[in-house]
């Protein structure tokens, strides 16, 4: 049996040691960015969820409000409109222009 001399210069030792390191380093950066990715894809998830619960928040608090802010324009052309749409001699006495209305009293809900 012959006994095989290994290479044990100092030179042979550290390109073991490099291509080990190198191994190491570059496993350890690709599983650092697959880590990365995934939690920049959690953060953009709960970003968008938070930002769509957020959205529905304000939509349901602005809905009754929008409902109930109609420019002077658009509540004039609804009276008309309800004027037109009613037949002749069942016209209501108590509509009032819109100018008159405005500068009337009003009354206050909260």
């Amino acid at each position: 049996m012959t006994n095989q001399l290994t290479d044990t210069t100092p030179a042979t030792i550290v390109k073991d040691n490099m291509m080990t390191i190198h191994s190491y380093l570059h496993e350890s950066y690709s599983q650092v960015s697959i880590h990365m990715q995934q939690g920049f894809d959690f953060f953009k998830q709960e970003f968008r969820g938070v930002f769509e619960q957020v959205e529905t928040c304000f939509t349901n608090m602005m809905l009754p409000v929008n409902n109930f802010l109609k420019a002077p324009e658009q509540i004039e052309t609804e009276f008309q409109q309800l004027a037109i749409n009613v037949p002749e001699g069942k016209t209501s006495p108590n509509i009032v222009p819109l100018e008159i209305a405005l500068l009337s009293p009003m009354e206050e809900n909260y």
